[in-house]
């Protein structure tokens, strides 16, 4: 019996869900927590191979910690919908849960596809992180945004991939955006939320240099470009709803 569980937490994601369970299936058991979906998420994921829980959405962090406290293996893989575990990285994972339980987390490297372009740059890759750990050695933060595994233990990486399918297309890219300037505005906010104005207009042009520059998205090409113009907007977006409140 396997000894390691896949947790995805779930949303409207009938186009992603089959995919991404199938893709982790052979690791052993599956489940799926879903924070309310209205389209065919938790029949598609259930005909996939997983088992299908309902809970409240509660932000990231809390709502994956929720999750996760359905496994009952040692290990916990935690992947979001729009996720996908290369093959090579599938025998990896396995290889290494078999064969050093020493190790309590284990650092994945994951690179994004931008409607259609895998990214390699923009401040996008490599991008490291933990996501296969030890449920006794393991948690999520709480934060509503960012959350990321905090693991007590020894930690290692692997080499194979992690696909992250998140923008399909510039649409979705701006819908998704405009969520985070909202989760961002309200920590802003309950941070104290000081020169909201000033940052919203000086922050802008920062990033885009980052992005485009700094972080070489001009070697993205075009998709580069719209990944600078765009984090440059949703900075401004972040401090606008800050400003003015309507974060809701």
């Amino acid at each position: 019996m396997s000894n390691i569980t896949t947790v995805i937490v779930a949303k409207d994601e009938e186009r992603n869900i089959a995919r991404t369970v199938r893709s982790v299936r052979g690791l052993g058991p599956v489940i799926v927590a879903d924070t309310g979906s209205t389209d065919r998420t938790r029949e598609i994921a259930e005909k996939a191979g997983a088992k299908v829980y309902r809970i409240d959405w509660k932000g990231f962090g809390p709502s994956k910690q929720e999750a996760c406290g359905f496994a009952s293996t040692d290990y916990v893989l935690s992947v979001d919908a729009d996720e996908v575990v290369s093959s090579r990285l599938a025998r990896e994972i396995g290889d290494a849960v078999e064969s050093n339980g020493t190790v309590d987390g284990y650092f994945l490297s994951r690179v994004t596809n931008f409607c259609g372009s895998w990214i390699f740059h923009s401040g996008w890759y490599p991008e490291y992180i933990l996501r296969l750990f030890k449920k006794e050695s393991g948690s999520f933060t709480d934060d509503m945004l960012h959350e990321h595994v905090v693991c007590n233990g020894k930690t290692a990486r692997l080499t194979g991939r992690f696909l992250h399918y998140s923008y399909p297309d510039i649409t979705q890219y701006a819908a998704k955006l405009d969520t985070y300037a909202r989760l961002g505005a309200r920590r802003y906010r309950d941070k104290g939320g000081r020169q909201a104005f000033i940052r919203m207009f000086a922050n802008p042009p920062v990033w885009f240099v980052k992005k485009f520059i700094i972080k070489l998205g001009f070697a993205d090409g075009v998709a580069g470009l719209w990944i600078a113009v765009l984090t440059a907007v949703g900075q401004f977006l972040k401090y606008k709803y800050a400003l003015t409140g309507s974060e809701e």
